[in-house]
């Protein structure tokens, strides 16, 4: 499903992603995460798994940190999306006020969903959380935390099977590492982490 919109699909974790989650699960225990929250999609619940069964955590669920819904485009490439909705494209790369993808989520839904999430995930500021969700998710989190609004969203790339690290004070954040993986440092001390599943 690599280059495809893929959101509300629930789909199972790629052999190549279970792989990577494995070696990622390697930088855990120098970041101390006292709590485990994932989507409840599948892919996001084996991520998260085998992420945490190395330093004995469970996993949390929360349905807010599920992809956004991408309706009618859901499982299309980037291409036949725009064959067919040429002026849905143009809205979406515009990120115009009230877009929603057809039959989908709008991005004020997708993005009020998503900063409830992130209060919620805050809300210990002594605690380091790992949350384990989507590429979207972890972008519109970004803008949220840094106070950017969601225009900037496309401006960070989010690589599967990676870390995301902030630091967290009074609502707002630093970003302190983006696409770490198992072959690249690390920088402790960061909360929440957050990981996109492949």
């Amino acid at each position: 499903m690599r280059d495809r919109f893929v959101g509300r699909t629930d789909i199972p974790l790629a052999p190549e992603g279970a792989e990577q989650a494995r070696a990622l699960a390697r930088l855990l225990p120098a970041l101390q995460p006292g709590r485990c929250v994932a989507s409840p999609l599948m892919r996001a619940q084996e991520t998260a798994r085998l992420l945490v069964e190395p330093i004995g955590l469970g996993v949390e669920t929360d349905p807010d940190l599920r992809e956004v819904d991408f309706g009618a485009w859901e499982g299309k490439t980037f291409q036949e999306v725009r064959a067919a909705d040429p002026a849905g494209v143009e809205r979406l790369e515009n990120l115009s006020g009230g877009f929603v993808c057809p039959g989908g989520e709008s991005l004020e839904q997708f993005s009020a969903r998503v900063r409830g999430v992130a209060d919620r995930l805050t809300a210990h500021p002594s605690e380091v959380v790992l949350a384990v969700t989507h590429g979207g998710v972890i972008r519109a989190l970004l803008c949220h935390v840094l106070g950017l609004g969601l225009s900037h969203f496309r401006c960070f790339h989010v690589a599967y099977a990676s870390l995301t690290t902030l630091t967290l004070f009074g609502g707002r954040g630093v970003l302190t590492g983006l696409n770490l993986t198992a072959a690249g440092p690390l920088t402790g001390g960061s909360r929440p982490l957050a990981t996109e599943t492949r």
